[in-house]
Formats: structure tokens, C-alpha cells, sequence
């Protein structure tokens, strides 16, 4: 079975609260751990949200820690999560655990700032264009083509998250490459670029090119910081297919916000990044005629 997981803000908020449960209990991981006949690195995996919150097991927590009351019910509340929400938990066989955190993230940010330097952005891909990119890892992974859909139907899913009733505010900066690298067919190319104009005239949605004209400000590959309401911030870089999550690492991701404040500077306004698109799409990418 895998061990994979996606924890949501809410198990990351019990799991901090069960660790300052036990430290005011005066109780140490490896006492806490002969009490319950646990190994003393279940509770560290526990308290650091390393595996997934069991009520079963926060239970045994909260009695051996005396808690109780509104207390008691408030922790165990925070278990009782609305399972719809977590779609990504059938795809834990296929996904990192930093990408399946990120997902979970995702449905719970307010904010999200996203800069890509290759392809475009995942969350607004098209699905043609989405499989394409998917699919040129096939050559160079030994991933089999049901497992390449699947991550298919992982990236389309995602992107329900900008056109939700309470959407995610989204700024995105895509280097003007983007636009001209051709990984599929002419109209494939084109419909993609169309709805790039078209997203980027949603109310939730900042779109802006960086040019490939003037003086280059940073290099940086595909970065994706999300603001999370009551928790902080957490910052994605991607490589390969996956990534790595940032979550505590307070420097770098103070970094990685001034990273894209100079990338946001440097860049086109949304108007002329909208126009950009439009005439690139038009210009570059209509179907030849021989």
C-alpha cells in the first residue's frame, strides 16, 4: 500500500496542535510513546505531519494528555474533513508526496503566484496541449501510457480550483518563449494561446508575458508560491514531472517572492501581455496552407 500523502492544512494544524498538547503535558515523544506502545518515530512522524492524522490514535493523544471538552472536540473536529474535496487521494500511487501536497494546498490558498520559463502554466492549460506535455516524458521514463492519462486527468482536475464560485487569485508570469515553442500541431499551438487571452480576462486571473526583448532580470525555473488563509506560505519548484514543496524554509520562500516581484516588474502589463498573445497566436500559429 502506498504511503503516500496529501495533508491537508487542517491535519497540519492538528498535528502542531498535538505536539504543544504533549509538550504541556510535560511529556516527552519517547515517554509518550512506551504509554501507547508506539515507536517513538510514529509520534515524530505524527506531530510533523509526516503521515496522515488517525481519530483512532488522536484519541489515545488527547486522553493520555488529559484534554478534553471543547478543546478535545475542536482537535478532533479538524479530522473531519469533507472528502470530495480530496480528489487527489486516488492518485496516490502515481504522484510524489510533494505534488500531492501541493495539490492539497491548492484547494485551501487564496493566493497563488506562479512564474513558468518552458510551457504553460499547468493550471491553464488546454487539455490537447496538456497531454502533449505530458506525454514527452513517455520517451525518457519508463511510464506506462495509463499512467501518463491519469496524470492527465490530475492536471485538468487542478485547474478547477481558478474557476471554483470562491476561485483562487492567480498571477501568472510566462516567459515569451512560451508562447513561440512549438510542442504540438499549429492549431493545438493556437487554441492554447486563444485561451490564454480568454483566461486572462477572468476577474481572478493576472496574466503577464515577460518579453523576450531587453535586459533578462533573473534566472529562475518554474516556481509556484501559494498564500494559505491562517497557515503561511508555501512555495513549489518544480522538476521533471513532480517537484519539491517548501513549507517551513522561511528564507527561501522570502526569496522566491522577491524572485517574482522582479519578474512581475520586468514584464509586460496585462493588457499588452493580452495583445501579445493574441498576435502571436495569429501571426505564429495559423494552420499553413500548402
Amino acid at each position: 500500500m502506498s504511503t503516500r500523502v496529501g495533508l491537508s492544512i487542517s491535519q497540519r494544524r492538528a498535528a502542531s496542535e498535538l505536539k504543544r498538547l504533549r509538550e504541556l503535558a510535560l511529556l516527552t515523544a519517547d515517554q509518550v510513546a512506551q504509554r501507547l506502545g508506539w515507536s517513538a518515530s510514529k509520534i515524530s512522524r505524527l506531530e510533523n505531519a509526516r503521515i496522515r492524522l488517525r481519530a483512532e490514535d488522536v484519541r489515545r493523544l488527547l486522553d493520555l494528555y488529559g484534554v478534553a471538552g471543547d478543546q478535545r472536540q475542536m482537535l478532533l473536529s479538524l479530522l473531519q474533513e469533507d472528502e470530495h474535496k480530496r480528489w487527489w487521494e486516488a492518485y496516490t500511487d502515481i504522484l510524489s508526496p510533494d505534488l500531492l501536497n501541493l495539490i492539497s494546498f491548492e484547494a485551501e490558498a487564496s493566493t497563488a503566484l506562479n512564474y513558468e520559463p518552458m510551457v504553460v502554466p499547468g493550471l491553464l492549460q488546454t487539455e490537447a496541449y496538456a497531454r502533449r506535455v505530458i506525454r514527452m516524458w513517455q520517451s525518457i521514463m519508463s511510464v506506462p501510457p495509463p499512467e501518463l492519462d491519469r496524470r492527465l486527468e490530475v492536471r485538468l482536475t487542478r485547474q478547477k480550483v481558478i474557476l471554483s464560485d470562491d476561485p483562487l487569485e492567480l498571477s501568472v508570469v510566462i516567459d515569451e518563449a512560451v508562447l513561440r515553442r512549438q510542442i504540438d500541431d499549429r492549431s493545438v499551438m493556437r487554441e492554447q494561446l486563444h485561451h490564454l487571452v480568454n483566461v486572462s480576462e477572468l476577474p481572478n486571473i493576472k496574466l503577464q508575458i515577460l518579453p523576450l526583448s531587453g535586459r533578462h532580470v533573473i534566472s529562475a525555473g518554474p516556481l509556484m508560491s501559494l498564500s494559505i488563509p491562517e497557515f503561511g506560505d508555501v512555495v513549489y519548484l518544480e522538476n521533471f514531472m513532480d517537484g519539491r514543496l517548501y513549507v517551513d524554509d522561511n528564507t527561501l520562500i522570502y526569496q522566491h517572492a522577491r524572485v517574482f516581484e522582479q519578474l512581475k516588474v520586468a514584464s509586460l502589463t496585462t493588457n499588452e501581455s493580452r495583445e501579445l498573445i493574441r498576435r502571436t497566436a495569429e501571426e505564429l500559429w495559423v494552420s499553413k496552407v500548402d
